[in-house]
């Protein structure tokens, strides 16, 4: 039996929701586009995949560009007569790198999507007038997948078909006469590329799957109104990175294959929610081959494998394929050396869940034919922040949260109504084993009308937990041209896991 040691450096922050998008935000360049008929409105979309590099030196950048560039872009266009109603598919909007042309959509060309500009990319689309509208898009992913639960088999979904509209040009009488399809919340429960074991060729490399979504209602229905509409959509990545850093001189092994065991087939899309295979089952991920990676056995940090999410429950892990020479004179001997997440014995240890959008790098110090020493880090995929060592511990504990002040609190459904009058605040209070995050993200950027004051910790005044979590959230002043709904998201340092509250803005009385 063979044994690996490590020591695990672990803090994960939590993943947001790829979702902001507002129509008033800075200008960036117009872009192109022919003319536009009365029954459309000109919409210029910037897609924010630009991602600041490391501020340490010895760090890899944070993205390259493979994983900045967008080779394909599909927007998903849905539509309701109401802005609190359901949402069916309008249309669709297609790039891709090669010019051809997309069946059932319009085409749309991307600026500046190669990767390498030094300014986010933008898109102009045209979508039809009549409806509120909200905005989906899917980078560098054209086919996505459903779940048939009687074969069992994940397949291609295929069955868009766009909503009619009665009366476009009358907002009073206008009505959609056959919703489209799919419904908005089935398309977000759709999914990316499902890995097949069983084929060597499924692996994930860039271009990289992005998702992001405009979910603030834009209003189309004045058909008099043909100015042009901004927004902007930030893309965030379905996959986490895995690095390496191997320097074969001192370790003697020479990386020529990663791949990964227990892991997870596919991800829906909104929110990233990372799937079994069809049959329930973790799976093995093919061997991606890395032999030809300049500087991957060399020393330099290199990003080396792509997976989707994986819970501390799947007991997922890293498999390092290659050679091992202890001297020059001796054969080279083939080794699989297993990088494991978690390291639970009797309930206590070490363990990181791999979550989308970050990057795990594993530094190998030291090897023979049968072990292996390394270290695990963890890292935002976004910000490029080295989250430091932590001793996991337990979650945050949602079922003690209470809040008092102008808040109203609702537990089934974790919401907090909070009146939108300038000063008026709640205090949340709560419990964990470990240090506490707290920030909020909104549904649509531009109008960042909450604070959350510092979380302050005590000691505990129950025995099940070691500290007592206290934080203030505060209406701002304005002026804000929405209140969109917030969440406020407790994002346990230890190992990453997450509390979403959602804060809901009500009228004053």
């Amino acid at each position: 039996m063979k044994h690996y040691s490590y020591l695990l450096s672990t803090l994960l922050l939590g993943v947001a929701l790829s979702s902001c998008g507002e129509t008033a935000m800075d200008r960036p360049d117009e872009g192109t586009g022919g003319s536009t008929v009365p029954e459309q409105r000109e919409l210029l979309l910037t897609l924010q995949n630009k991602l600041s590099l490391a501020s340490v030196g010895t760090r890899a950048d944070i993205a390259t560009t493979d994983e900045k560039r967008i080779d394909a872009l599909d927007i998903y266009v849905f539509g309701s007569t109401e802005i609190d109603g359901e949402y069916t598919f309008q249309e669709k909007f297609s790039y891709r790198v090669d010019g051809s042309p997309v069946s059932g959509a319009g085409t749309v060309d991307v600026q500046n999507g190669d990767g390498a500009a030094a300014v986010n990319p933008t898109v102009l689309l045209r979508p039809k007038k009549g409806l509120y509208i909200k905005l989906y898009c899917v980078a560098n992913h054209p086919k996505l997948y459903t779940l048939n639960a009687v074969t069992p088999a994940y397949e291609e979904y295929t069955a868009f078909t766009p909503l009619v509209q009665t009366n476009p040009g009358d907002p009073a009488n206008n009505q959609i006469k056959t919703p489209g399809i799919p419904t908005e919340e089935t398309f977000k429960g759709l999914m990316t590329t499902v890995i097949d074991p069983a084929d060597v060729t499924s692996v994930i490399e860039p271009a990289l799957a992005m998702v992001g979504a405009n979910t603030a209602a834009i209003d189309l229905h004045d058909f008099s109104l043909a100015s042009r509409l901004y927004a902007g959509i930030k893309l965030t990545r379905s996959v986490a990175r895995f690095d390496v850093v191997n320097q074969v001189e001192t370790s003697r092994f020479t990386l020529t294959g990663v791949g990964m065991g227990n892991g997870r087939s596919t991800t829906t899309l909104f929110p990233l929610e990372a799937q079994r295979d069809a049959d329930g089952n973790l799976i093995t991920y093919p061997f991606r081959d890395v032999t030809g990676l300049t500087d991957v056995n060399n020393g330099v940090q290199t990003p080396v494998f792509y997976s989707y999410a994986n819970d501390q429950a799947d007991a997922g892990y890293l498999i390092l394929k290659g050679t091992y020479q202890m001297n020059q004179t001796d054969a080279p001997v083939e080794v699989n050396y297993n990088v494991n997440f978690s390291q639970i014995k009797d309930g206590t240890g070490s363990y990181i869940e791999i979550n989308p959008n970050h990057r795990y790098t594993v530094a190998i110090t030291k090897a023979d034919p049968y072990h292996i020493d390394f270290t695990l880090t963890v890292a935002d995929w976004e910000e490029g922040s080295d989250l430091g060592s932590y001793v996991p511990s337990n979650d945050v504990a949602t079922d003690a949260i209470t809040v008092t002040g102008d808040g109203v609190y609702t537990a089934p459904t974790k919401t907090i109504s909070l009146e939108k009058t300038v000063g008026k605040k709640f205090t949340l209070t709560t419990y964990s084993n470990a240090e506490v995050d707290a920030k909020v993200i909104y549904s649509a950027a531009g109008n960042a009308w909450l604070t959350v004051g510092a979380v302050q910790e005590s000691d505990s005044d129950d025995d099940l937990w070691s500290k007592k979590i206290t934080l203030e959230v505060t209406v701002n002043a304005g002026p804000f041209t929405a209140y969109p709904d917030a969440t406020l998201r407790l994002t346990n340092k230890a190992h990453g896991t997450t509390t979403d509250l959602k804060v809901e803005g009500t009228d004053a009385p």
